[in-house]
């Protein structure tokens, strides 16, 4: 697609332009160059006409694209479903880790891998959003050393990079540490993870144990923020422990009417907690914090932790994972 628009293009017919020294309409070459390549390429298609109608043609969506010695990755696309500019409706695509999730309105699913290929998308694919990658990165995508596995997670060493300071953690290493909780407190918690929430299709009858464990501890993710929601089984109630302070209802709701179509259980909410709990005070401890509050709970332990325990966290996180792995 980049290769075809940068071709050069020879204006003939009534597409010729009038030569500057002899006045008269000749052929031309058009030639368009990439002085500089960006760190982010945004491809805008052009998908409508003058008269704003939707142009329909398939358009391949490549993984990888290069120009000159750049190399780029998807990692978005917007789709315009509609036939015209103002009559129609936007969603988009996007490429996070080894997951297709689409955000639409308040609908975030996981999408099957092969969607980039649907006659729907490429018929509809609308702007193209590319991160340029460091060519031996690309190189090597399928190559990332593979640590180990937790349970049926696979772990690459490039997962791990979102222990190192001042990063979101990924849900690689959210999912991989409530696995080894899990694997502690076995008779005590259910660990879900991090994709339970957005997956399409939710039946709670087909998780062993949901019902006869004291708690359900489930990773919320929004908008690059985490936070935990726990259902405490035997006495039917949920609550929300968010390092941020600010509580989301909208998870509290669909998990309460999920158990309610389900088991015809009425959870009730608590918005007050009996213990005070440990703040994050940057903008990226969120998923740190969601491990601590998970390991403090399936321990019985408390929910304040001392600035020590917040500051190894990142460290003892790893060296747990790193230990729990089977080559």
């Amino acid at each position: 697609m980049v290769n075809e628009y940068l071709k050069t293009e020879t204006l003939t017919d009534e597409n010729m332009l009038i030569c500057r020294h002899c006045k008269i309409k000749t052929p031309f070459e058009r030639i368009t160059r990439v002085i500089q390549t960006p760190s982010t390429l945004i491809i805008q298609l052009k998908r409508f006409t003058n008269d704003l109608e939707k142009v329909t043609d398939t358009i391949k969506v490549d993984r990888i694209i290069s120009i000159d010695e750049a190399q780029y990755t998807l990692r978005s696309v917007q789709i315009h479903s509609g036939n015209f500019l103002m009559h129609g409706h936007y969603y988009t695509l996007t490429l996070e880790e080894e997951k297709i999730v689409c955000y639409n309105d308040e609908l975030v699913n996981i999408e099957d891998k092969g969607i980039m290929t649907n006659t729907s998308i490429q018929n509809n694919a609308y702007i193209l959003y590319y991160e340029q990658t460091d060519s031996h990165c690309v190189e090597n995508l399928e190559t990332d050393p593979v640590i180990g596995k937790i349970g049926s997670l696979l772990l690459y060493e490039s997962n791990l990079e979102c222990l190192d300071d001042g990063r979101w953690l990924n849900d690689q290493v959210i999912n991989a540490y409530l696995a080894i909780i899990q694997r502690d407190h076995r008779d005590l918690v259910l660990c879900l993870d991090t994709f339970f929430l957005i997956e399409k299709k939710h039946d709670l009858k087909s998780i062993k144990s949901i019902n006869t464990v004291d708690m359900v501890l489930i990773p919320v993710p929004s908008n690059n923020h985490w936070s935990l929601l726990v259902v405490q089984s035997k006495n039917q109630t949920v609550f929300v422990l968010d390092s941020s302070g600010v509580i989301n209802m909208k998870a509290v709701e669909f998990i309460r009417s999920l158990y309610k179509k389900e088991f015809s259980i009425d959870l009730s909410y608590t918005k007050k907690l009996k213990h005070k709990i440990s703040l994050q005070e940057n903008g990226y401890d969120c998923g740190v914090f969601v491990l601590l509050y998970s390991e403090a709970l399936a321990g019985g332990q408390t929910l304040c932790f001392t600035k020590n325990e917040i500051a190894t966290a990142r460290q003892r996180i790893r060296q747990r994972i790193m230990k729990a792995v089977i080559k």
